[in-house]
């Protein structure tokens, strides 16, 4: 199997007239059968655990890419609503595919969300009060009513997202509590 050069394709693109339909390219062909195959090999090769949460990701990829916000998607969200989010194919050390994430504001049809998780060990390494040589990416938001789990948010993954992104909203922290205006300052804190 022949690898796609991301350089190699650059180039050629870039010697390409931008009009007209892709599949009109010369280097088309060649293109698609080396992303398909590569692709194939990957789901080909992938455990159950890692494959769906892909296909997942793709199908509510082709069903939302066109909304502009969550609305569109008949999902009402609000400013410390917890809800459950695909947050699409991911990178090493990214949280990606399906997780819950933490609304900290809304601004223009996106969210700022943090994500977090219910995994134990992670919880158990964040910094905190009573952990203070914990991981300051990782913050204990403890068991919200409305989760099964106690919880851990990964402050160095907060991002703006697209609320279409949002599939469900599944529990709410009051934005006036303790709880929510420090989860702010730690993601200030981050930034720093």
């Amino acid at each position: 199997m022949r690898s796609l050069d991301i350089k190699e394709l650059n180039k050629m693109i870039e010697k390409e007239d931008k009009e007209g339909r892709i599949t009109e390219k010369r280097y088309w062909n060649d293109l698609w059968n080396c992303v398909v195959e590569e692709q194939a090999n990957d789901y080909t090769y992938a455990e159950v655990k890692d494959a769906l949460p892909l296909l997942v990701s793709e199908v509510n990829y082709r069903q939302r890419r066109y909304k502009a916000n969550s609305n569109e998607m008949g999902v009402d969200i609000r400013k410390g609503d917890i809800c459950y989010i695909d947050f699409g194919p991911a990178y090493i050390n990214e949280i990606g595919f399906q997780h819950f994430g933490l609304i900290l504001s809304i601004f223009h049809n996106k969210a700022f969300v943090i994500p977090m998780s219910g995994n134990y060990e992670a919880y158990q390494k964040a910094y905190s009060k009573t952990n203070p040589k914990g991981k300051r990416h990782l913050m204990k938001l403890g068991r919200i009513k409305g989760m099964n789990k106690t919880s851990v948010l990964f402050i160095n993954d907060a991002k703006f997202i697209n609320t279409a992104r949002i599939i469900d909203v599944k529990a709410h922290l009051d934005i006036h509590s303790n709880l929510f205006k420090e989860i702010k300052e730690r993601v200030i804190q981050s930034l720093e």
